[in-house]
């Protein structure tokens, strides 16, 4: 034994240990420390007996004598076999721990897989959750995770998880979606992994990946996830794939890689999400024939932190069988159209729902052929949308519309977007179709801006509307209202803004100054308005729910300064890594990247490269030009 521990083991015999906790931990785990303490604690009496006892040990035998006794008891008790867990356990501070089949975990401080696997949910805490095997120890503060034997294998869902091989000490760092082996210490994608240069028959290994068409057809289990390894993927691919709700299957692109679809997605099969890859169209002829970019046609999709841009009629075909919950997040959409005998035709998100709710959510949406978001109900439904924190700009007609056709809009709701409009007719329209009901609409805490146009929005034959807490900034027309029959719920609380005339309404009779305007409607009896641009900067910080570290920034440069300054401490931690680009040049160099410290962080403003679509564009070359300094928007992420 180390001296440490005999030193210890003589002032536990003397009752002068301080450090007991330490000194049973040591027992516990090591059975060479138990038969140490055994040994001397029989040496200690049999020195009595002799009348030989050191001086440092001078008392009366039977003292001793109940010393051994005891410290036998208590190694009989320590060298029990740990209360093993068996099924599913919660622990005092909310921790789960599920084992299953033959699993033999034993409880303790460290736990102890002898054989099997079990999934702990392991809560915050300040004393990591530490698991023992043969071979390997985990040591995590938080997070979701599957530990296995024969050989150790450790799963991370959530978070990241050390993993020590006991061999020699050395460690990994397993994070969210990958798996380790304590033999090699390499994280690997958990789950089939595709790649665009795989040979006809691969098995779906990290060594030997599937053809992407093959691994989109073959079924993968509920909550398995495949990995999209860099490079282009050309074609148009059929994904079969099928989840569950509560266990979607994930196709994702492999973390540090670009991986890129040269053509598009029809998802078919059911809860399905894509997320984390590129689908574009590199092909220059835009007319009518380039398929959409992800057409989501199957039950509970969603579509999470892709790019798309310079595909077909839309970026994304957000389509009726999603039904309830499907969701478009953190997208970043542009130059997606195609022109129909000359005429431009096509939009960012194009999107109907029948049934229950579906939402939109963070995502830049610009310079489309056509429109940004738009939600119709033409030869369908469009019920239940929910547009938040979505920033949308330049688009040639409405950078959001949403109107009724054969069936009502219905329980439409946007809040917290900013759109951003240049030489467009109207930035926001909802209501379009004569004749197509507009009910329960919702417009909630947005920023619209129209610097050339002739009006910020415009709200179309709108039955039970809601128009509160908006920030509106127009030339001089600031907002078009087009009554219904049972009209407006609540217009007020608003603030505007014209910075050229001294800011005016339309109705069906005419154009109609501010105190007009709230006499012949009866809006915005708490609302303001000021003749001139707002003064203030506005800088809008939107962490992204789906990974740690990402966030979209859009600012509104009022004073037109050279920078602006984010604080980003609801998406970074202290000491982490970030980079920032420009969304409207998202695969340019970054604009700005650093080690967060804590304090806000400098984005500039200055004119900026702008993307070009892909192909002959011509309609859109008036739009082709910087909006800073005055408006931006900025990707933020780990490096």
């Amino acid at each position: 034994m180390n001296e440490r521990f005999e030193d210890q083991a003589a002032a536990y015999l003397d009752g002068t240990l301080e450090d007991v906790e330490d000194f049973l931990r040591e027992l516990r785990e090591n059975p060479e420390a138990r038969r140490y303490l055994l040994l001397a604690a029989h040496v200690d009496v049999a020195l009595y007996d002799l009348g030989a006892a050191p001086a440092r040990s001078r008392r009366p035998l039977w003292i001793a004598a109940a010393a051994a006794l005891l410290i036998a008891a208590s190694l009989f008790w320590l060298a029990r076999p740990a209360a093993l867990i068996q099924g599913e356990v919660t622990f005092a501070d909310g921790t789960k721990v599920l084992t299953w089949g033959d699993t033999i975990l034993r409880r303790g401080d460290p736990f102890v897989l002898e054989r099997g696997s079990f999934r702990a949910e392991v809560k915050p805490r300040e004393r990591p959750f530490v698991v023992r095997t043969a071979d390997a120890e985990i040591r995590v503060l938080g997070t979701l995770l599957i530990l296995s034997t024969g050989p150790t294998r450790l799963d991370v869902a959530e978070g990241k998880v050390a993993l020590t091989r006991l061999a020699d000490g050395k460690s990994v760092i397993v994070e969210a979606g990958q798996f380790a082996l304590a033999r090699d210490l390499v994280p690997r994608p958990r789950g089939q992994v595709a790649s665009p240069d795989a040979a006809p028959f691969g098995d779906g290994s990290f060594e030997r990946p599937l053809p992407l068409a093959r691994a989109l057809a073959q079924p993968l289990a509920p909550g398995e996830t495949l990995w999209l390894r860099g490079g282009t993927y050309k074609g148009v691919f059929r994904s079969a794939l099928k989840g569950r709700e509560g266990a979607p299957v994930v196709v994702r692109g492999y973390p540090g890689e670009r991986a890129t679809i040269d053509g598009g997605i029809v998802a078919l099969g059911e809860w399905t999400v894509f997320r984390d890859f590129e689908i574009a169209n590199s092909d220059p002829d835009r007319r009518p024939g380039r398929p959409e970019g992800l057409s989501l046609l199957g039950r509970g999709h969603k579509a999470v932190n892709l790019v798309i841009h310079d595909t077909g009629g839309a970026g994304i075909g957000f389509r009726e069988a999603v039904g309830d919950g499907g969701e478009v997040y953190g997208c970043l959409l542009w130059g997606n159209g195609v022109y129909d005998a000359g005429t431009p035709y096509g939009s960012g998100i194009s999107a109907q729902n029948a049934d229950g709710r579906r939402f939109i959510r963070d995502s830049i949406v610009f310079r489309n052929f056509q429109s940004g978001l738009f939600v119709f109900a033409e030869k369908g439904h469009a019920r239940g949308f929910q547009l938040e924190g979505n920033v949308a700009f330049d688009h040639p007609d409405w950078s959001v519309v949403a109107t009724g056709g054969e069936h009502p809009l219905a329980d439409f709701r946007m809040a917290g977007n900013v759109v951003y409009g240049r030489g467009v007719t109207s930035a926001v329209r909802v209501g379009l179709v004569p004749g197509g009901r507009t009910e329960d609409v919702a417009l909630l805490d947005n920023t619209f801006v129209l610097g050339v146009g002739d009006e910020a929005f415009h709200v179309y034959q709108g039955e039970n509307v809601t128009v509160t807490g908006n920030t509106i900034v127009g030339r001089d027309v600031l907002g078009r209202w087009t009554p219904a029959a049972s009209g407006v719920r609540d217009w007020n609380r608003n603030a505007y803004f014209a910075t050229v005339g001294p800011g005016r309404f339309l109705l069906p009779g005419g154009r109609f100054a501010w105190p007009a305007w709230k006499a012949a409607t009866g809006f915005d009896a708490d609302s303001a308005l000021q003749p001139a641009p707002p003064e203030t900067s506005m800088v809008v910080v939107r962490p992204n729910r789906y990974e740690e570290g990402r966030a979209h920034v859009t600012v509104l440069n009022w004073g037109r300064r050279a920078s602006v300054e984010a604080d980003l401490s609801g998406a970074l931690r202290p000491g982490q890594a970030y980079v920032a680009r420009d969304a409207q040049n998202y695969f340019g160099p970054p604009v700005a990247r650093g080690v967060y410290d804590g304090r806000p962080v400098p984005l500039p403003m200055g004119p900026a490269e702008i993307a070009r679509p892909v192909g002959d564009c011509p309609h859109l070359e008036v739009l082709l030009r910087p909006t800073s300094p005055e408006f931006a928007v900025f990707v933020i992420s780990r490096e």
